[in-house]
């Protein structure tokens, strides 16, 4: 019985470690393509800068920011 269940435990093991090798392979592919797919436009930078700016310097005290 302990044969079987240390068994079981390698090849989960083995199962996990797989799914991870992929997983980190995807991501690297992933952030290597750096040209945008044709038809996309490339990606914007974060503008959480901005709103966090415009939300803290609105001219209404007690009212959030609103864009025009």
């Amino acid at each position: 019985m302990l044969v079987v269940l240390t068994a079981l435990a390698v090849v989960w093991a083995a199962v996990v470690l797989l799914v991870v090798a992929l997983c980190r392979m995807a991501a690297r592919a992933d952030a290597g393509s750096t040209a945008p797919a044709e038809g996309q436009s490339p990606r914007r930078p974060s503008t959480w800068g901005t709103v966090r700016k415009r939300i803290f310097a609105s001219p209404q005290s007690d009212q959030l920011a609103t864009y025009k």
